[in-house]
């Protein structure tokens, strides 16, 4: 029973938000909200926005993927009384919803504690689905101030956080994730609707998700001025927040005092950096060989690599331009967060 009205409500809120995203219905609540992130955070654009809305509702809330996604789990699925605090970070729109979502499809309730860059859309979110079943007022809380106790953890944050939380809350059942970023693979033969579809896994959403490919891997006969003069023509991916310009002419300043050698996109840097992953504003470039390939340059940066994308990586290939598209089965860190929370009740 609570499995059922778990899916059916939340893919009618799917239903509500891709209304609101195509103009078919007007939604006091998402208007506003989206105005207030924006004014609160210049990094979360209208555009960045409605790409993450348009992800979650097409990845996370449609029907039959509610469906799929919970069926394995079916009989272990209950309603419960049980408190999972989750601290939520903020480098994206609705960065923590998918964390959200897996807590209240193992049937406990939600404690979230959110990020002051991202604390006005999932609050709307739940205004909406609380128009559409009361019920779900009673499972989703939101708290200010860390709690003394807590039995299960999710957080996500730096690579401080596990540390932190470790003392903190020394008896939960922990889920902790760090800092990762991603990585392109390259081989030359990109054409440029290739370089369209990489520039919205580097681009959307300033490159500041984990799934955001800071990093390109290259064959080192590669032409990287090719690659920056195609690149160049989706500046307007970038538009709107002065956050990501000022980083961008801060970081291009700095690497001219430094004298650092370096691509000048327009609005981005393609440098050889050793950073991993670099600054906002920065694409780093990391050439291999066929003495010193892909594979090996991915195994040194594994601990701190979330996807690979155009190169099988841990048994899974990411095609361009599906980084920003994770499932409900993509986990971060590759940790099953529902099973998780299923295991620990």
């Amino acid at each position: 029973m609570y499995r059922d009205v778990f899916i059916s409500d939340f893919s009618t809120l799917g239903g509500m938000i891709t209304a609101f995203l195509n103009k078919a219905e007007e939604n006091a609540i998402l208007t506003e909200a989206t105005a207030r992130a924006y004014d609160s955070n210049n990094l979360f654009t209208p555009y960045m926005q409605e790409r993450s809305l348009r992800a979650i509702c097409d990845q996370f809330l449609a029907l039959g993927k509610l469906e799929s996604w919970t069926l394995d789990y079916a009989s272990l699925i209950h309603e419960s009384a049980q408190e999972v605090l989750v601290v939520m970070a903020g480098n994206l729109p609705l960065v923590g919803f998918h964390d959200l979502l897996s807590v209240l499809a193992s049937g406990k309730k939600a404690v979230v504690k959110l990020s002051s860059m991202d604390n006005i859309l999932l609050q709307a979110l739940t205004k909406l689905l609380s128009r559409i079943n009361s019920y779900w007022d009673s499972r989703i809380s939101y708290i200010a101030g860390l709690p003394k106790y807590a039995g299960i953890v999710i957080a996500t944050g730096n690579d401080s956080t596990a540390a932190f939380f470790g003392q903190s809350y020394p008896t939960a059942k922990k889920l902790i994730r760090g800092a990762k970023s991603s990585v392109a693979v390259l081989t030359g033969e990109e054409n440029r609707e290739d370089v369209s579809c990489l520039a919205n896994d580097m681009f959307l959403y300033f490159g500041m998700g984990c799934r955001s490919v800071s990093t390109v891997l290259v064959p080192d006969w590669y032409d990287t001025a090719w690659l920056v003069k195609e690149l160049g023509t989706f500046s307007s991916i970038t538009e709107g927040s002065a956050s990501y310009r000022n980083s961008y002419k801060y970081q291009k300043a700095l690497s001219l005092m430094k004298g650092d050698n370096f691509l000048d996109g327009g609005f981005f840097l393609l440098k050889n950096e050793s950073a991993f992953p670099p600054p906002m504003g920065v694409v780093g470039v990391v050439p291999y060989s066929a003495k010193m390939g892909p594979g090996d340059v991915l195994e040194e940066l594994d601990q701190s690599i979330q996807c690979v994308v155009n190169y099988p990586y841990k048994g899974e290939y990411i095609g361009l331009g599906e980084s920003q598209q994770p499932r409900l089965d993509d986990y971060a860190d590759g940790v099953n967060s529902l099973a998780f929370l299923l295991k620990n009740s």
